[in-house]
């Protein structure tokens, strides 16, 4: 939670006039006693997806914190997406040619997402809150990549407990990760508005759509 907070300390700090030491230890003990007993075990360490998850879940502490302080839900997601757009560029850059040259090689990039899709359908039947993934074959010649997550334990947890004013700003921080690492993408649909699956579409090259004001679930125009 430190590495993601700490890169909006300014901002946190002039919203709400009090320390970043004293909002972080704020957010930490709402997360541990009204968020930690409630989150959906989906692999542990055996699971990317876990760390991503729980990512989330510091974010809607944040916001359930700043609120306190008169900091809005839109404002909240805001910051989440600065949050992750200064984490994101702070990466190694070989770890960003390795993605980006992944992307330009088809045989690659399929042999990845078939791994990737028997990892998350092993999951989901031992731990069957877990996201569940499916691959497609792209329908549109400039997209390279295209994965569905027909199952969203976040969705899921914000429905049950209370947070679903969360969850758009949470669906678009995939456009601040993915967009942060010069990764052309865009979505169509989300297992929280739609109610069937949430989808990536990864382009080899092209335009970057700017993850403020959010897009939601929405295509954008994106030609």
């Amino acid at each position: 939670m430190r590495r993601y907070l700490v890169a909006i300390s300014c901002e946190l700090e002039q919203k709400t006039g009090h320390s970043f030491v004293s909002l972080f230890d704020e957010i930490w003990t709402y997360y541990q006693t009204q968020l930690l007993d409630k989150v959906p075990y989906i692999g542990g360490s055996l699971s990317e997806a876990t760390r991503l998850m729980l990512e989330c879940f510091y974010m809607i502490s944040m916001g359930e914190v700043l609120k306190r302080y008169g900091v809005s839900t839109q404002e909240t997601g805001f910051l989440m997406a600065l949050s992750y757009q200064r984490v994101i560029q702070k990466m190694s850059r070989i770890v960003s040619k390795i993605l980006h040259f992944s992307i330009r090689h088809p045989k690659i990039l399929k042999r990845l997402s078939h791994l990737m899709e028997r990892k998350y359908r092993w999951l989901s039947s031992k731990y069957p809150e877990s996201f569940t993934i499916d691959t497609h074959v792209p329908q549109r010649e400039d997209t390279c990549f295209v994965y569905h997550a027909t199952h969203c334990p976040i969705s899921d947890f914000v429905k049950q407990y209370g947070h679903s004013e969360y969850m758009p700003y949470i669906c678009n921080l995939d456009y601040a990760i993915i967009g942060s690492l010069g990764i052309s993408f865009y979505r169509t649909h989300t297992c929280f508005m739609d109610n069937d699956y949430c989808d990536f579409n990864i382009k080899p090259s092209g335009k970057i759509i700017n993850c403020w004001p959010p897009v939601f679930s929405q295509d954008n125009d994106y030609k």
